[in-house]
């Protein structure tokens, strides 16, 4: 809709103004960002790079970060055993948002 899309302008245009004000290099509004992979088992994740050189994985289930290093350093952990498949949640790294597991109690 055309709202929607008025929307999402104005949300860019925020995102580039907060960049800039901290000497942040914003994405360019014509690029469309980083894109989505997929691992092994079928979930897709995004890479993102920092300008440092640091690098994150972001898995689009649970908005699950698996990865950040910094300087070469693994900050976070995934247990061993961890379903990478989607049959489960992921197990470890840092859940960007709040999951709920389970059936949807009607929460928003």
């Amino acid at each position: 809709t055309c709202l929607g899309a008025s929307k999402s302008t104005a949300k860019k245009l925020k995102r580039e103004k907060w960049a800039e004000a901290r000497g942040v290099a914003a994405a360019p509004s014509s690029s469309a960002g980083p894109s989505t992979q997929k691992n092994e088992g079928g979930l897709e994740y995004v890479t993102l790079a920092g300008p440092t050189g640091s690098t994150s994985t972001v898995y689009t289930l649970g908005a699950c970060v698996t990865s950040y290093v910094d300087g070469g350093t693994e900050f976070l952990k995934v247990r061993p055993d961890a379903k990478m498949d989607g049959s489960k949640p992921i197990s470890g790294g840092l859940a960007f948002c709040w999951p709920q597991f389970g059936p949807d109690s009607g929460l928003e």
